[in-house]
């Protein structure tokens, strides 16, 4: 199976949102500070006397969309000194208008979830299933958080609840729009599904939903409860010898646990339908 850049298409989700009128202020801002040294310099020092947080403002970078994440949300952190400044040049901001610093904050909170998804994305040594996963569970966050900014509970939208909004509908609306991009752009990826859960998961799914060429082997797997037995043990024993080897951090105990469950995974299934394991990875892991 051949699947066009999956994180490619998650950019051109992420620039389907309409805010335009956010972005071209705030990269305007930022390229005035950054562009001339004389200007960047005096910036600096002024957040040293500010004793601000940070001590500069990243570039924002239209190759790389998701980097403006952290560039938007480092603006809206250093927005008071960053007024101060344009202010001192005679320039004016946007910073005083509410419903533009609505859009911004808005914009600063769906960007930060854009990049986590960008980031689970990138993971080394994932297989195409757990890509797949990674976007269904964005889009099943999308629709909860639709419902609930409609409803006016921000919850998941940190900076933007910090603000007394006016008009949620605006923002549950853009939400919808990202969502339906995203179920556009991820229609040929999921009609894939059930060739996934296959890979993943061939001890659980319905045999009347698998590939007839598969489903003999699927029926001869998921009856036999030695192999059963045998998955089940085989990765105890490499989570009980990893486990003793290094102490696992609270924080990174998910994604060893994961990496090691994908190993392993990956060596049992692959001797279920091939005599050449080393073959799967490839022809079920390109995109």
């Amino acid at each position: 199976m051949q699947f066009h850049c999956i994180i490619h298409q998650e950019n051109l989700c992420a620039k389907s949102l309409k805010m335009q009128n956010v972005m071209s202020v705030v990269t305007k801002t930022v390229n005035l500070i950054r562009s001339k040294g004389l200007h960047h310099r005096e910036f600096q020092e002024l957040l040293h006397s500010m004793d601000a947080d940070f001590d500069d403002i990243p570039y924002y970078t239209e190759v790389r969309w998701l980097s403006s994440s952290k560039m938007l949300k480092r603006v809206f952190e250093l927005k008071d000194a960053i007024q101060t400044f344009m202010e001192s040049k005679g320039n004016s901001v946007e910073f005083m208008n509410e419903e533009w610093i609505e859009d911004f904050v808005f914009l600063v909170d769906i960007t930060t979830h854009l990049n986590e998804l960008n980031s689970h994305l990138q993971r080394k040594g994932q297989l195409i299933h757990s890509v797949f996963d990674h976007v269904n569970a964005f889009a099943v966050k999308l629709t909860l958080r639709e419902t609930q900014i409609y409803n006016k509970n921000f919850v998941h939208f940190p900076t933007l609840q910090s603000l007394q909004v006016k008009n949620s509908q605006k923002y549950a609306k853009l939400i919808t729009e990202l969502r339906d991009d995203f179920d556009h752009r991820f229609t040929d990826f999921k009609k894939s599904a059930m060739h996934f859960n296959v890979f993943s998961c061939p001890f659980y799914v319905k045999i009347e939903e698998v590939p007839e060429n598969l489903q003999m082997e699927c029926i001869d797997l998921q009856c036999s409860s030695d192999l059963r037995e045998k998955f089940r043990l085989s990765i105890a024993r490499i989570l009980q010898k990893k486990c003793l080897q290094r102490k696992i951090s609270e924080d990174s105990q998910i994604g060893s646990f994961r990496d090691l469950i994908i190993q392993q995974h990956l060596l049992v299934r692959a001797s279920f339908f091939t005599d050449e394991p080393c073959q799967i990875p490839c022809e079920i892991t390109t995109f």
